[in-house]
């Protein structure tokens, strides 16, 4: 998508939806960008790749009271003077797992933005964000959970979740962070670890590691974990999340002898 002011590539109402191997590209001659919106419906979205690096805004995939089940792909975004958003939903829910995420914004970024009582679940993200400031998730819903994912950020004001109510136990856990100026914004706040831990399942805890230890290469534009890090073996199994990593790579199972890695890429 090229040479306009404002660009959306699918506006889907009351259908259900399926993307494999898909590519959306918009350029910089693009002003606002809306990747996928839909309205009452549900998408899911395997194996593809939205980049975007418009003059002005980036909305990666628009949810109004719709399903979202999105893995083993990629999002890769620069640009940008205003407002970002990977992933906004009002009502419905947003399953995510198997995914890397590369933003290199020069105004707001808020990765998953969730209202209307929207059930978010992650898992297995690995994520290198920059910008002005940025938010990974911002949800006034209890229903929530992000575990088994690499967050590398940099930003002045760096916040890992905005809440409005009390997040439940096990919220939060087998995370790799590095960068946050808050952990958690809002009626709970966290600024330490320790804090932050507070609401992770018994043994799974969140950790902050170096990205020059967490990560050894990168093969195909994703960053590769290092044997070296602390992230391997080191993830939760979680039912709902895929059994794949963001090549396709088996993730070994729940009742096997090792546990999976935290990130979207699996040491094989």
């Amino acid at each position: 998508l090229q040479d306009s002011f404002t660009s959306r590539a699918f506006d889907l109402v009351r259908c259900e939806s399926t993307f494999i191997g898909l590519s959306l590209l918009c350029a910089d001659t693009v002003r606002l960008f809306e990747g996928i919106r839909a309205n009452r419906g549900n998408v899911a979205i395997l194996s593809s790749r939205i980049e975007g690096r418009p003059m002005q805004t980036f909305s990666g995939i628009a949810l109004v009271e719709s399903g979202l089940d999105i893995a083993g792909s990629a999002f890769l975004v620069s640009g940008g003077s205003s407002s970002c958003r990977l992933v906004s939903a009002s009502g419905g829910s947003v399953v995510c797992s198997s995914v890397y995420a590369k933003v290199d914004w020069n105004g707001e970024l808020t990765a998953i933005l969730a209202r209307g009582g929207t059930v978010v679940k992650v898992a297995h993200v690995s994520a290198v964000l920059s910008a002005k400031g940025l938010c990974v998730l911002d949800t006034d819903y209890p229903d929530w959970i992000l575990a088994n994912s690499i967050l590398n950020v940099r930003a002045a004001k760096a916040i890992l979740a905005r809440i409005t109510v009390k997040p439940s136990l096990g919220a939060i856990s087998a995370n790799c962070l590095w960068g946050f100026t808050r952990y958690l914004d809002g009626a709970y706040p966290a600024d330490s670890l320790e804090q932050l831990n507070a609401w992770a399942a018994i043994g799974y805890s969140n950790i902050a590691e170096n990205p020059e230890k967490t990560f050894a290469s990168v093969l195909k534009g994703v960053p590769r974990l290092s044997s070296a890090s602390a992230c391997v073996d080191a993830g939760m199994s979680l039912p709902w999340a895929v059994s794949f990593d963001i090549d396709g790579n088996p993730k070994p199972s729940e009742s096997g002898l090792r546990k999976p890695d935290i990130g979207a890429d699996e040491i094989q």
